[in-house]
């Protein structure tokens, strides 16, 4: 399988790294080209996004040729706050 993230933005990410949709797209067709079996993109989307954008996301899975989408919904994501200083 290969793992796309969608993040609360609507930012796409493949392989960790930020990623535009016709480039993802690009990418994500070559892999299917070169695969010996077919395979399944799984969709990491964050909950506040809502799943306009990984439905869309789905779409162009199907349109490269993977055999199915997963779509998985995670907690909305925010920032880690800096730790606070231990008092002396």
């Amino acid at each position: 399988s290969v793992i796309v993230a969608i993040d609360a933005a609507g930012l796409l990410y493949y392989d960790s790294q930020a990623i535009p949709e016709e480039a993802l797209r690009a990418r994500l067709k070559t892999v299917v080209e070169r695969a010996r079996e077919p395979l399944t993109l799984e969709i990491l989307a964050d909950k506040a996004g809502g799943l306009g954008d990984a439905m869309r996301l789905a779409s162009l899975a199907s349109e490269v040729g993977f055999r199915e989408a997963l779509v998985v919904m995670r907690p909305a994501t925010r920032p880690i706050p800096p730790e606070k200083p231990s008092p002396k």
